[in-house]
């Protein structure tokens, strides 16, 4: 049979097929999001069937994200250049989309200012630091609040011990945290003539009958990497 968005996976497969309701049924009416690694597009899909014409590309992807991080971790922290997977796997704990750039800026720069007693609930704050990865000892990264007295003894001695004596390197991450993100809204940022991921979805809508954008602005379908960050689906 031919495959699409209407096909019942299960019974396809001879699993049991679903009970005939109007909430098993998809929409008429779909518009694709797909975020991946090396690009993002937006996709109408009709019955189904995506629309050719209607469909959209934008060259920002999750690579392009990392190596953004990349570049801003290497000049304010350590040279992290030719080490993409730690990079990665820092940018998936760490980063999120914001709803209002311009007030989280804000709110990072007076965190940063603030000492330890007067800085903002640990679950409100910006501003976490990140520990390493030690892979000879198996330790994964972790995000933890901000300290700003134990980055300030960071800073004359060049590491720190934890609590159980393994030393440990971490970097303080204010902005990078969504400012890495922001790409896929405002391109223009690192300088590529694209629109974001809102105007390239209004473009692809313009190729379609205008009778079709309200359902497929009512059913708007995430998938890829990027949608798993926080804030991207509200934003």
């Amino acid at each position: 049979p031919s495959l699409n968005a209407y096909c019942d996976i299960q019974h396809l497969f001879g699993a049991e097929a679903r009970g005939a309701s109007v909430a098993a049924s998809p929409a008429e009416c779909l518009l694709l999001i797909d975020s991946g690694f090396s690009h993002s597009t937006v996709t109408p899909l009709y019955k189904g069937r995506p629309i050719q014409q209607a469909i959209r590309r934008l060259d920002v992807g999750g690579k392009l994200l990392t190596n953004y991080l990349k570049e801003l971790l290497s000049l304010r922290h350590y040279n992290l250049i030719n080490e993409e997977h730690l990079v990665s796997e820092a940018k998936e704990k760490v980063c999120f989309v914001t709803q209002d750039f311009r007030n989280d800026l804000e709110r990072t720069r007076k965190s940063a200012s603030k000492k330890r007693d007067e800085a903002e609930n640990a679950s409100e704050s910006i501003v976490v630091d990140y520990v390493l990865p030690d892979y000879n000892a198996g330790a994964q990264g972790q995000m933890r609040p901000h300290d700003p007295s134990l980055s300030a003894k960071v800073a004359k001695m060049g590491a720190m011990a934890n609590p159980g004596g393994v030393v440990e390197d971490f970097m303080t991450l204010g902005n990078e945290r969504f400012a890495v993100p922001e790409l896929l809204f405002s391109p223009a940022d690192v300088g590529l003539k694209e629109a974001g991921l809102p105007q390239t979805a209004m473009q692809s809508l313009s190729g379609l009958p205008s009778g079709l954008w309200p359902g497929m602005l009512a059913n708007i379908v995430l998938v890829g990497g990027n949608a798993l960050l926080d804030g991207f689906k509200e934003r």
